[in-house]
């Protein structure tokens, strides 16, 4: 039969708890990753959308580019950008 002390009961609660925090941080770091892959993701195809509604149907390099695009502030940039640019050129696509 094996006995448990006190202190050894504490030590596993302690370690139980941190498990639990450290679980929930790696949680919310996962959340918070997901949730830039999705807007990213969703202005990409904001950004095509207003491409082709103003100009035709972009090169595939010009989607190629876009698709490369990872910071959410440069796709908000371009998509302002798009809506009054005159050409492509001008977007630098």
């Amino acid at each position: 039969m094996e006995i448990v002390t006190s202190w050894e009961r504490k030590g596993i609660e302690i370690g139980r708890q941190e498990g639990h925090r450290e679980g929930r941080q790696e949680g919310r770091q996962e959340g918070r990753q997901e949730l830039h892959q999705e807007a990213t993701e969703a202005l990409r195809a904001i950004l095509l959308d207003v491409l082709t509604t103003r100009f035709g149907q972009p090169s595939q390099s010009a989607i190629e580019r876009v698709r490369d695009i990872n910071v959410i502030e440069d796709l908000k940039s371009l998509i302002h950008s798009a809506l009054t640019a005159n050409s492509l050129h001008e977007l630098d696509l």
